[in-house]
């Protein structure tokens, strides 16, 4: 008889929930949707024949196969870590690792990597997050997802996600501070990020003014969308962007003026990467599900 071994994510997803008695908090710390999580217990009791957790409400309780499961589990896991692995078993068929913004990992590629693992669940995918994303940093990754212009030396760079810019802000604030034209601005706060200087806005909307000094400052979109909705002050915002971050978030256009940004976001990888069938398969649904 054949066995069935469970898949390593249905595991770290078991490991995780167990420890931290939350299938959200195991979410948060795994990088994936608390359905994502939920699926892959539902899975690995599936495959074990036996009920993990007991759910009472909202209290997740280890069963009592869950508890002598959980022990087996951290035991196989604490192994496979201290194996060391030699370099070319990190080129195998179905290994990613993605070096990510966070703003981009959290709005968009979750939701992606969800839609392609359940394609190709033999897909094996590492993040490593990185800070701004404007340059490619000495990180091994397989495919950079990178927030700049484009160019980056010695490898191959495919812009799949630039969208308009425009100032947006909530119903309240528009309504508060009387915003209906675009020198209405200079009387109420502008939301900053190095990610997104105003002055392209600026100049599509024929203000000569510099970029702003004073307000609060991000590096970090989702962070910024996020003030803005609690009223902060007006964002300049991506529509690309902006639709995943949460489509009611009842942020609205000041005006119907939008400006091109320099910046886009880009795939950026070597060329002999595509030599991993995995990788291209990737880059191929990136292609189709995610460019806007």
């Amino acid at each position: 008889m054949q066995r069935r071994l469970p898949p390593l994510n249905t595991l770290y997803a078991f490991e995780s929930a167990v420890r931290h008695g939350s299938f959200s908090k195991a979410a948060e710390e795994l990088l994936l949707t608390r359905s994502a999580v939920s699926h892959r217990i539902k899975l690995l009791e599936e495959l074990t024949g036996f009920a993990l957790f007991h759910r009472y409400g909202r209290s997740l309780v280890l069963s009592s196969a869950g508890e002598a499961y959980i022990i087996a589990v951290r035991h196989a896991l604490a192994a496979l870590e201290e194996v060391k692995l030699p370099r070319l078993a990190y080129k195998r068929e179905t290994s990613i690792t993605i070096s990510t913004p966070p703003s981009f990992a959290r709005l968009i590629l979750w939701p992606a990597i969800q839609d392609f693992t359940q394609e190709y669940p033999e897909a094996q995918i590492s993040i490593e997050l990185s800070s701004s994303g404007l340059d490619v940093k000495t990180e091994d990754a397989d495919i950079y997802i990178r927030f700049g212009t484009g160019n980056y030396p010695g490898m191959k760079s495919i812009m799949f996600m630039k969208s308009d810019i425009f100032p947006a802000a909530t119903p309240d604030f528009v309504t508060r501070h009387s915003l209906s034209t675009a020198e209405d601005l200079a009387h109420c706060t502008l939301l900053r990020s190095p990610l997104e200087p105003w002055k392209p806005w600026f100049v599509a909307a024929n203000l000569p003014w510099p970029e702003p000094a004073d307000g609060p400052h991000f590096g970090d979109f989702a962070m910024m969308y996020q003030a803005a909705q609690e009223g902060m002050g007006v964002a300049l915002v991506r529509s690309s962007l902006l639709d995943h971050f949460d489509p009611s978030s009842q942020l609205v256009p000041i005006t119907h003026i939008r400006a091109t940004p320099e910046y886009g976001y880009y795939l950026v990888y070597q060329e002999d990467k595509i030599e991993n069938e995995m990788i291209r398969l990737f880059l191929e649904w990136v292609g189709k599900d995610m460019r806007a």
